[in-house]
């Protein structure tokens, strides 16, 4: 693993994460999360775009995995909100409306 290789795959994650093409920086930021060079902005990207996919139970995952890391990081708190509001969607969208 050398650091150029994390350089190209981040700022091929970022490029598609910019262009709203958010599968395919799901798949850059996923490879990247493999690496033993990512940062903790990484992680951070990963989960936003993870939740953008809807696929909250994996960003909860690495939400987890950024809060052992920097347990003060206000993205935090924020994302911890957001989560529950998404999260309250989806059960709202599974009731039955009468």
């Amino acid at each position: 693993e050398s650091d150029s290789s994390s350089h190209a795959l981040r700022r091929l994650a970022a490029s598609y994460q910019f262009l709203h093409q958010i599968v395919e920086a799901e798949l850059w930021y996923s490879k990247l999360m493999h690496r033993k060079d990512r940062t903790v902005e990484d992680i951070y990207n990963y989960i936003l775009v993870l939740k953008r996919n809807d696929k909250y139970r994996l960003a909860e995952k690495m939400y987890d995995e950024m809060a052992g890391c920097l347990p003060k990081d206000t993205r935090l708190l924020q994302f911890q909100n957001n989560m529950l509001d998404s999260m309250l969607v989806i059960r709202l969208q599974d009731l039955p409306l009468f």
